[in-house]
């Protein structure tokens, strides 16, 4: 009948190439699935990164009322020591505060530049994993063509009857 193997030509080393070119489709779906795995992590990053971001600006505005507060402070000191009912010290303590508050909101201005420039790290590492996904799936398809064209080498190893009759 047609279609019907006539004979079957061995070829061990068309069936150990098959054999390899299956092995490196799996390859490349594992690294596929590795991508798609690196792309969740960065995304999870960039989250981690910015809710830092907040935590950093939330600090920021307590030292900004904190600074406000011993400025308010130091002008009340201020006016006691011009009318003389407090002495140089007090004045001097209310200085020192008020420097403390500064620089303990320009530490944290520092930081929120810090945490942003982490989230622009982070959003760079998404894309990266992005685009290494790509590649991870156009090699699997590279790949999965490389065995298709593997498996028909193979195919060609069996002789089958062009037409029903009898050999």
């Amino acid at each position: 009948k047609k279609g019907m193997p006539l004979a079957v030509i061995d070829i061990p080393e068309l069936k150990d190439e098959l054999t390899e070119k299956l092995a490196k489709v799996e390859q490349a779906k594992s690294a596929e699935g590795q991508a798609i795995a690196a792309i969740t992590q960065s995304e999870a990053m960039v989250k981690q990164r910015l809710a830092e971001v907040k935590q950093t600006q939330s600090h920021k505005l307590e030292k900004k009322a904190l600074l406000e507060l011993q400025e308010t402070k130091l002008k009340r000191v201020q006016g006691l020591f011009d009318q003389g009912s407090i002495g140089e010290e007090n004045l001097d303590e209310a200085k020192y505060a008020v420097k403390a508050a500064q620089s303990a909101l320009d530490s944290v201005s520092a930081d929120e530049k810090a945490a942003l420039a982490n989230v622009n790290a982070a959003k760079a590492g998404e894309e990266k994993a992005k685009a290494d996904k790509a590649s991870a799936t156009a090699n699997l398809k590279v790949a999965t063509a490389v065995a298709k064209r593997a498996e028909t080498m193979v195919g060609f190893a069996v002789v089958k009857a062009p037409f029903d009759g009898i050999i």
